[in-house]
């Protein structure tokens, strides 16, 4: 005999299918109960049949044993599906605060370099106002100096964000860390890859490099043939630096 009766717990899912287990199981015994009390005898005239003995009292306790059973697995469901819709509430509530939170975070990272920006911005837009508002020439001294000024206020704001300018301390080009902006043809294979002039800084952040340096490079000028490609004055038609001439 199953042990129905006794005590759940409750909004525990295994609970709920050993309790509908349990149910069948009861089922199955009070119908073999029933029958068993309950057969119909034919007397002698096939037309006339005595009913069975009264149903006995067990049979009335397993019948409430089973009625409580299905009221509390009723119980039971609606427990779970109630736990279950609360669940998907939650992660649906979590899910949105997550989104959110991570769009702020952006915004709160990139917020003080935009307002950096802004700040230089407003430099630019007053002393334009200035200029604009004066009659006489500026001469080209002063001009360079509040030049430099906006300069050292880009850097400044870079500095702040862990960004530092770079220049490669040799005269060899390095397409590590290099650009080659412009080739100047030479005749002299010793001048070959080596940086003629600087045109633009470098910069980097932790050791990483986020724009290259430009430089003016020297490319020996005699015709190579290359199985990868023709080489024209130390570099092959795609822009890449001949390996072959160092």
């Amino acid at each position: 005999m199953s042990a129905i009766g006794n005590p759940v717990t409750k909004n525990n899912p295994d609970n709920v299918e050993e309790k509908f287990a349990d149910i069948i199981f009861l089922e199955d015994d009070l119908r073999n109960d029933i029958t068993n009390g309950q057969d119909v005898h034919k007397t002698s005239n096939e037309d006339h049949a005595t009913p069975s003995k009264p149903i006995p009292n067990s049979i009335h306790a397993k019948l409430d044993n089973l009625e409580s059973s299905v009221s509390s697995l009723g119980s039971e469901f609606q427990e779970k599906i109630k736990n279950d819709q609360h669940k998907d509430q939650i992660i649906e509530r979590l899910f949105l605060e997550l989104d959110t939170f991570k769009h702020d975070l952006a915004g709160q990272m990139v917020k003080p370099l935009l307002n950096d920006v802004i700040s230089l911005y407003d430099d630019f837009d007053n002393t334009i106002e200035h200029f604009q508002q004066t009659e006489e020439d500026i001469p080209v001294e002063k001009v360079i100096k509040i030049l430099n000024v906006f300069q050292q206020h880009v850097l400044t704001i870079l500095e702040k964000h862990d960004v530092f300018p770079y220049e490669e301390p040799t005269e060899d080009f390095n397409p590590k860390t290099q650009q080659a902006l412009t080739v100047v043809e030479t005749d002299s294979p010793a001048l070959n890859r080596i940086i003629k002039s600087r045109l633009r800084s470098g910069f980097k952040r932790h050791e990483k490099v986020i724009r290259a340096e430009g430089v003016r490079v020297y490319g020996y000028r005699r015709p190579v043939s290359h199985k990868n490609g023709a080489v024209k004055n130390g570099f092959r038609e795609n822009g890449s630096l001949d390996e072959t001439e160092q």
